[in-house]
């Protein structure tokens, strides 16, 4: 909410912030509730809120900046973490140069799913958000926000999941529907911030 009232530029680059780091975090799995889910859920969860403010506020253009700039933003990731793995470090700088490479040790794979999955389904959801919104108009704000978001969000971890661990043993299935159902709840808190956003005033405007 706080990049969103600054303004256009900072809630353009939240997105890529958002999906880079998901996907630092991302390896790591942790239980809630009981039910395995990927650390970076919380964060992943997040970007369709920030792409459908955008849509509300600045149009499908600029959320499909917001996109790009994140799928572009992850692709350096993937380019720039290859080389510092295999650059050997100093012997005085041993347990910093190893948490590093332990950093940048995600496997090509399942850095390559994440932004293949995230661009696709982030361009439908802004997509369905649109179409949504010109059958609607203005009114019925909650609907375009989850239903674009529900159908995004379960796309995309399907895709995810099953581009980053299909036939590694992981219960990709299992946690693809417990992330997905924590995508839903997230979606129907986050109607509540776009209500908000809408009576804020960004600084840009």
């Amino acid at each position: 909410m706080v990049a969103y009232w600054l303004g256009r530029l900072y809630i353009i680059a939240l997105v890529p912030a958002c999906l880079v780091l998901s996907n630092f975090v991302g390896p790591k799995i942790v239980s809630v509730f009981g039910f395995p889910i990927t650390a970076g859920t919380p964060l992943f969860a997040a970007l369709p809120l920030a792409t459908d403010l955008i849509v509300e506020k600045y149009g499908k253009k600029d959320a499909r900046i917001a996109v790009l700039t994140a799928f572009l933003a992850m692709g350096l990731f993937v380019l720039v973490s290859r080389p510092i793995t295999q650059m050997p470090w100093l012997p005085f700088a041993q347990t910093s140069g190893e948490a590093v490479d332990i950093l940048f040790s995600s496997s090509v794979r399942l850095m390559l799913a994440s932004p293949i999955a995230y661009v696709i389904w982030q361009y439908a959801d802004i997509w369905i958000y649109g179409k949504v919104k010109e059958i609607t108009g203005d009114s019925n704000l909650w609907i375009r926000n989850n239903i674009s978001t529900v159908i995004a969000q379960a796309g995309s971890t399907f895709t995810f999941f099953g581009l980053a661990f299909v036939g590694t043993g992981t219960p990709w299935v299992e946690i693809s529907f417990v992330t997905i159902c924590f995508y839903w709840v997230i979606a129907a808190i986050d109607t509540v911030f776009v209500y908000a956003a809408k009576r804020i005033e960004p600084r840009d405007s």
